[in-house]
């Protein structure tokens, strides 16, 4: 099965790494791209590009990622899965993020070191609290 990738950056080489980085990888291919929030809705949206995997931005120039997957979401159709979303602010490791994309188009979840120690730490209080009995009692 090939992972359908659209990328969503305003850099361009950011998007060229992307592409160079995911080329001789046999199961991931680029099925787009887009340099702005507006180019991703008209394309994910309007045009109905498929992909499995949306790699986008969280800044974009004209809106930010966040109302792009708001757009995406909305407009999905009944018995239709949209593509999954990995979210990045800026990323220096080009494995990391091929890495990424077959975990979440698997429907996995990939945290940045800082925020999987805030949830673990989040989610061993709520343990403890549970465990004694200071949770609903």
């Amino acid at each position: 099965m090939t992972i359908g990738v659209f990328v969503v950056d305003d850099h361009p080489l950011f998007r060229a790494g992307v592409r160079l980085a995911t080329e001789d990888i046999e199961d991931l291919e680029v099925v787009g791209e887009a340099e702005s929030a507006e180019e991703a809705v008209r394309a994910l949206v309007h045009e109905r590009v498929r992909a499995d995997v949306v790699l986008m931005d969280v800044q974009m120039p004209d809106a930010s990622g966040i109302s792009v997957v708001a757009a995406i979401t909305a407009a999905q159709h009944l018995g239709t899965e949209g593509p999954r979303v990995l979210m990045m602010s800026m990323s220096d490791d080009d494995d990391m993020v091929v890495a990424a994309l077959p975990t979440v188009a698997r429907k996995g979840a990939v945290f940045s070191p800082a925020v999987a120690a805030r949830m673990g730490s989040y989610f061993s209080v709520v343990h403890e609290l549970a465990r004694d009995g200071g949770l609903g009692s």
